[in-house]
């Protein structure tokens, strides 16, 4: 008997168990890989710097659709909220900071998102602007703050500074599925740094699959430069912005003379 056993063991125990071990792996829900290719992940920018065109292209398994989501890491915002001073004349009135939102939010998919993950299933997995919102958390100079108007407010003022935006059917899918590609203008308005990409495969409602990279803009040359040189020596940063404001003005007055002139 312990010889059978040995041997089974040796022998033939090894192959079942091998065999077993990938069937599981294969047929496990969210077995299946997802990958993530972003060019470029690194961009430049530089004096002439105006956003950037970037594809993100990958595989996955047989999945309904695909979510592609890039943030920024959770920070604060300060904003000024305005209103009306004695009922009639509208001006400042306060401030108010937002925590623990992204100052970069941007979302694409292969099909309108409550089409391929429910409202509660967003919330759960971090996905779209509904769970922004219930992250987010604000602080006023307000006694009262009305948390649903605010924080829809302040995704509208994102998505016109164009740093917040939700695209579907942005995604494109190869017929049959497996391979994916998002082609996008990366905005000139979001600020040097790394920004996280996810990828998520989506099938019968739930997420079933993930990928991740990422995208850094960083400041190159000159304009690198002129960073530090404001940072680290404002007086000598200020003294040379207003020398090239005289050359500029004394410039464009030469210029205006000579077309008089004629």
């Amino acid at each position: 008997m312990r010889h059978l056993l040995k041997g089974l063991a040796g022998g033939t125990l090894a192959p079942i168990a091998a065999t077993t071990t990938f069937l599981l792996l294969f047929y496990a829900p969210g077995a299946f890989g997802v990958t993530c290719k972003i060019a470029p992940d690194r961009v430049a920018i530089t004096l002439g710097y105006h956003g950037a065109k970037l594809s993100i292209s990958g595989q996955s398994g047989p999945a309904d659709g695909i979510l592609i989501q890039i943030q920024s890491p959770p920070g604060q915002t300060h904003l000024k909220y305005k209103g009306k001073a004695a009922g009639f004349l509208w001006m400042k009135m306060g401030t108010m900071r937002f925590d623990n939102i992204p100052s970069l939010y941007m979302l694409y998919t292969t099909a309108p998102l409550d089409d391929l993950l429910k409202p509660e299933a967003q919330k759960k997995e971090g996905i779209g602007y509904a769970a922004l919102k219930e992250r987010m958390i604000i602080h006023s100079t307000r006694k009262f703050i009305d948390k649903a108007l605010w924080t829809g407010e302040f995704i509208k003022f994102k998505e016109q500074e164009n740093i917040y935006r939700i695209r579907p059917q942005a995604v494109h899918m190869a017929a049959g599925g497996g391979e994916f590609r998002l082609e996008l203008d990366w905005p000139f308005e979001a600020p040097p740094g790394k920004y996280a990409v996810q990828v998520l495969a989506v099938q019968d409602g739930r997420v079933n699959g993930s990928a991740s990279g990422s995208i850094r803009i960083e400041k190159t040359g000159v304009v690198e430069q002129l960073t530090q040189l404001a940072t680290r020596r404002a007086a000598v940063y200020g003294l040379l912005a207003i020398l090239v404001a005289i050359v500029a003005g004394i410039g464009v007055g030469l210029i205006f003379k000579n077309i008089g002139s004629h």
